[in-house]
């Protein structure tokens, strides 16, 4: 199991976030980025500005690209956040 993937994604106050089938739209005042979420994760926004990610079912091989999608998305909303 990750132990990144367990951990929730702080989202800053400038950026805003939509999620339409399995596209989330990721904007902010410097840009928008799209991020395809895939079939086997769930993502929710939660009540304190954040994100869970998370799988749907526990197996070897998802587990292994859980922390690597989380690493990507989180990646994402710092380049919206901090971009100069």
């Amino acid at each position: 199991m990750s132990n990144l993937g367990i951990k929730e994604i702080k989202i800053p106050s400038n950026i805003k976030l939509e999620i339409n089938n399995k596209l989330l739209s990721i904007k902010s005042n410097f840009g928008e980025l799209n991020y395809e979420i895939n079939e086997d994760f769930i993502l929710e926004l939660t009540k304190k500005n954040s994100i869970k990610f998370y799988p749907k079912e526990k197996k070897k091989i998802i587990n292994c690209n859980w922390g690597n999608k989380y690493n990507l998305l989180k990646n994402i909303i710092n380049k919206l956040y901090k971009k100069k």
